[in-house]
């Protein structure tokens, strides 16, 4: 048996059954995280390698089979490099293998933030700082990678910023402007505007 559920999440990891090591035939495994009410949850994939067959992993946004997907091994060719959030504080994680053909499975990290808050960023090859511990809103994060690795994206230092209020005057040296409710889709109606404001001798080189 595998699977389980996970309540009051706040931080923590689930792999698959035996883990690096190959998983089993016929799997049915079924997690349910359920974070604190006014919570959210974001999810980093550190591992997914499935068999090449009906070896399936489902990611849904709620708390049952039936919720809306929010990831499916069958339809995304790529893993989406900043994870993946919730819309409440339930998500729903099914992985299924047939009788043919296995492989090392996965290895989820999961975390629960509140409103006002910021999730932790993950670095797998390196380290991080931040200005608040609890990632509240105006937190500032930087990143360092260990000997032989570079940044691939992004900015080495990002602020945590309120989706609800989506502008701001910003004289940081660097930094990351996300659209509300990045990586999922901005609302309706939104007007954001940002300003970016350098000493005199300076430059702005934006990369997008």
């Amino acid at each position: 048996a595998c699977g389980g559920l996970i309540r009051n999440v706040t931080v923590g990891r689930i792999v698959s059954p035996g883990f690096p090591s190959n998983y089993s035939n016929n799997l049915t495994c079924h997690w349910l995280l359920e974070a604190p009410e006014g919570h959210r949850l974001h999810i980093h994939f550190e591992k997914v390698a499935l068999a090449e067959d009906d070896d399936r992993l489902l990611i849904k946004n709620g708390n049952s089979i039936d919720a809306a997907a929010l990831y499916d091994s069958y339809e995304v060719e790529y893993l989406p490099n900043e994870g993946l959030l919730s819309t409440s504080r339930h998500l729903f994680i099914e992985l299924t293998s047939d009788a043919t053909g296995t492989s090392t499975g996965i290895a989820i990290r999961y975390q629960g933030y509140a409103a006002g808050h910021c999730y932790e960023p993950f670095v797998k090859y390196g380290n991080l700082t931040s200005s608040d511990n609890t990632w509240a809103v105006g937190a500032v994060v930087e990143f360092a990678c260990d000997p032989g690795y570079t940044l691939e994206q992004g900015s080495v230092t990002i602020e945590c910023m309120d989706p609800n209020n989506p502008h701001g005057e910003i004289t940081d040296s660097a930094g990351v402007v996300l659209s509300p409710n990045w990586p999922e889709a901005y609302d309706k109606g939104q007007d954001c505007i940002w300003g970016i404001h350098v000493e005199e001798d300076k430059r702005i080189m934006v990369d997008i």
